[in-house]
């Protein structure tokens, strides 16, 4: 229920931070966000399956 919540935090943090600050992620930090998401989208991927 809160999962949606919790990524796009992710992204508005990122927005906020490139904005107001100008600061770009770097590709390590680029490559984090993009493992926590696609690990999200696993999860949700396997357990709806499990369901079926």
């Amino acid at each position: 229920f809160l999962a949606p919540i919790v990524y796009s935090q992710i992204v508005t943090g990122t927005l906020f931070g490139l904005i107001f600050f100008g600061d770009f992620p770097d590709m390590y930090t680029l490559l984090g966000a993009g493992l926590i998401v696609a690990g999200g989208f696993y999860v949700t991927w396997r357990e709806g399956r499990a369901e079926a």
